[in-house]
């Protein structure tokens, strides 16, 4: 097996080829990274696709997807019309045999318009806030508006009208989801083991999505009107206070440390995660923007995990980009890696130092650190997909402090 980690700017985007040839790529990061960085690569190198696998929807990991359907449409307009006026600027990619992608936007959801418009106008309405945590979370809904968007999209584009790429063929086109006791999906030289999302789980992000405007809604009313009338008050008076209430809105908007699956979004929490296993025996977990405990119930579901027990793979890409979150050392402890995937660029302070820790501390910490796994004392590596000297990254004071860390 190799793996073939791109640059992506604060995404992911990697590319697995088995022993025989049969490749995977996982995701498509950012838009604009994807075209500088992995579409050239995956050009050149001119092979098809075998599976295009769409983790969940936010726009750091379906941009890029969306850059290569557009590709090849755009590359099929030229050949089928002939007309050298419109050939395209970017190299040709490779075709896509199949697509994995939970498109939860698509006409059956009720609310989707309103979702989408709603969201955009909560993130214009917190930009102005004062309170740093609140700006950032008008910046997530501002980027999840279009990530909704792109997910349909996405759905569009593959669509019989248009590239006719098959999508979720062994679930019927339905959505991607563990079943107890599934066996194990062959393809080429791989065999995959989806960990997750559970239908549970889907049950719940469709639910989540369609209450999410009746409990925000009021709450973006609320925020505008102490907006304007501390704005007001601001201008009377030269007194140093801010916004009033800061703390309770933090609370309001459900921000508040480290390992909260309660602090994970529900379109995270509803990640595509796969075990993947090549014949020459390497493995790779693939965890998305899923949560340690979710992980862990999957590998357990599939019996790749005895509870209680360890698990040693040969490649783990970090989930969420290294966020607090998502994991803590006992996540590490319990499952160790020859190589530890970060797809990360500082962006959202991410990957978090405090995860590098543990990652290194389940290695070669203190002893109550330390992983019980017999492979706790084996070499091991930390990939970032990100250098800090990339003059492109507007974060590079974050990954040149987490370089210093794991070369000291």
């Amino acid at each position: 097996m190799k793996i073939r980690l791109f640059q992506s700017a604060h995404g992911d985007c990697l590319l697995l080829e088995g022993s025989d040839g049969t490749r995977i790529l996982s995701d498509g990061g950012i838009k604009g990274s994807f075209r500088k960085h992995a579409l050239p690569r995956i050009a050149s190198d001119g092979l098809d696709i075998d599976l295009l696998c769409v983790s969940h929807i936010d726009q750091d990991h379906i941009g890029g997807v969306l850059a290569y359907l557009q590709n090849m449409i755009d590359w099929r307009v030229f050949h089928h019309k002939n007309d050298p006026a419109l050939r395209p600027d970017e190299l040709e990619l490779p075709g896509i045999t199949e697509i994995w992608h939970n498109a939860f936007f698509d006409t059956r959801t009720k609310n989707r318009g309103a979702i989408e418009r709603f969201l955009a106008m909560s993130g214009e309405a917190l930009s102005g806030h004062t309170m740093a945590e609140l700006r950032e979370l008008g910046a997530w809904y501002r980027d999840l508006a279009q990530s909704v968007g792109e997910g349909i999209e996405v759905s569009r584009r593959i669509s019989a009208e248009q590239l006719n790429v098959p999508l979720n063929s062994l679930w019927d086109g339905k959505f991607v989801t563990r079943s107890q006791g599934a066996d194990p999906i062959e393809l080429g030289s791989f065999t995959i083991d989806v960990l997750g999302p559970t239908k549970t789980e889907i049950r719940e992000l469709r639910k989540f999505w369609d209450n999410w405007l009746k409990t925000r809604r009021d709450q973006i009313l609320r925020l505008r009107k102490r907006m304007e009338r501390d704005e007001s008050r601001l201008a009377e008076t030269d007194a140093t206070f801010l916004f009033e209430s800061t703390e309770a809105l933090a609370e309001e908007f459900g921000l508040s440390d480290l390992g909260d699956r309660g602090e994970v979004t529900e379109p995270n929490l509803a990640s595509i995660m796969l075990h993947v296993e090549d014949t020459n025996g390497k493995t790779c977990l693939m965890t998305g923007d899923g949560h340690m405990d979710d992980v862990e119930a999957g590998l357990e579901n599939a019996e790749l995990l005895e509870p209680g027990e360890g698990l040693h793979v040969d490649c783990l890409k970090i989930a969420h980009h290294g966020s607090e979150f998502n994991s803590e050392l006992k996540h590490y402890q319990r499952i160790t890696a020859d190589h530890y995937v970060f797809c990360g660029n500082g962006h959202s302070h991410n990957p978090d130092p405090r995860i590098v820790d543990a990652v290194i501390d389940s290695r070669i910490g203190s002893a109550s650190k330390r992983s019980d796994n017999d492979e706790v004392g084996d070499n091991f590596k930390l990939w970032f997909n990100t250098n800090p000297d990339d003059s492109d990254n507007s974060h590079a004071d974050h990954m040149v402090l987490l370089r210093q860390k794991v070369q000291q």
